[in-house]
């Protein structure tokens, strides 16, 4: 394999990735979201799951699933930075009670680190074999 294809393998991993992040962080919104519009955006969704999982070769992007619900981990987190208890504005017109943001930050960094070390242990297995070489039979 030449370098050329190593790195234009590696591009459409992580293109594959993306995709599959974007349709993970739509089903998690679509969780999060199944008293107000979820169920309406679930059919889209559902749609973009099959128009990029019947594409050929995006197979190998798929633990980006789980770096989709980490997105939304992290804007929970960054929601709730001011917490964990009651926190006022600065006209003390309105006081909300946030929660730690360390949890959502743990989970989000936890999905996170997860999705891409499998990416990459499938990678590696995927990339030993295609350098075993194939039996001959005579």
């Amino acid at each position: 394999m030449t370098d050329a294809q190593r790195s234009t393998g590696d591009h459409s991993v992580w293109r594959w990735f993306t995709l599959w992040a974007l349709v993970g962080g739509a089903f998690a919104f679509c969780i999060a979201a199944v008293l107000s519009i979820g169920l309406f955006i679930l059919p889209l969704v559902v749609g973009a799951a099959i128009a990029v999982g019947t594409r050929r070769g995006s197979a190998t992007g798929l633990p980006g699933l789980l770096t989709g619900p980490a997105l939304l981990l992290f804007l929970m987190a960054y929601l709730n930075r001011s917490g964990p208890g009651e926190v006022c504005n600065s006209t003390q017109t309105a006081c909300v009670e946030q929660s730690d943001p360390r949890i959502w930050l743990g989970a989000a960094l936890l999905l996170m680190l997860a999705s891409v070390v499998l990416l990459l242990l499938l990678r590696r297995t995927r990339r030993a074999a295609l350098r075993r070489p194939t039996p001959t039979v005579e």
